[in-house]
């Protein structure tokens, strides 16, 4: 099992569209680049500005992520947001991340979409949020951590 799943992943690297730009193969405009991460403008902006944070390693999901990337990327998506703010004179900035198809990921490589923010822009990332029962999901809660 573990032989396959090396395989599956060696596949994913080989035609991983983000591991084409981290490796030079696909062009792209860097904002920024270190031990662990790739920052690239993305071709298909949200809105202007928005940045691609990519681990360089192919990791299909965030889960999977080494915690010296993960607290390396939190710094370098302050520092970068701080930027955007300046630059494009914006109100915020949204950070997303899909894990899985049924989240919104379209390749299998985890990465952090960083997307500057004006008021009434038509970027739509604000779930509906439902009303749950706090009993229900108290004992749901104790199921994730394992109590």
């Amino acid at each position: 099992m573990a032989d396959d799943n090396k395989k599956l992943l060696e596949e994913q690297k080989k035609n991983c569209p983000f591991c084409k730009i981290v490796s030079g193969e696909t062009k792209s405009k860097k904002v920024y680049e270190d031990q662990h991460l790739f920052c690239v403008l993305d071709i298909k902006p949200g809105n202007e500005g928005h940045i691609l944070i990519i681990p360089k390693k192919h990791v299909p999901v965030s889960p999977l992520l080494e915690d010296e990337v993960l607290a390396n990327a939190s710094l370098v998506i302050k520092n970068l947001s701080n930027k955007l703010l300046k630059a494009f004179k914006v109100q915020g900035t949204s950070l997303f991340l899909a894990n899985g198809g049924v989240a919104g990921q379209m390749m299998p490589h985890s990465v952090f979409h960083l997307i500057p923010r004006s008021k009434g822009d038509s970027v739509n990332l604000n779930p509906v949020f439902k009303k749950f029962d706090v009993s229900e999901e108290r004992e749901k809660l104790k199921k994730v951590l394992g109590q």
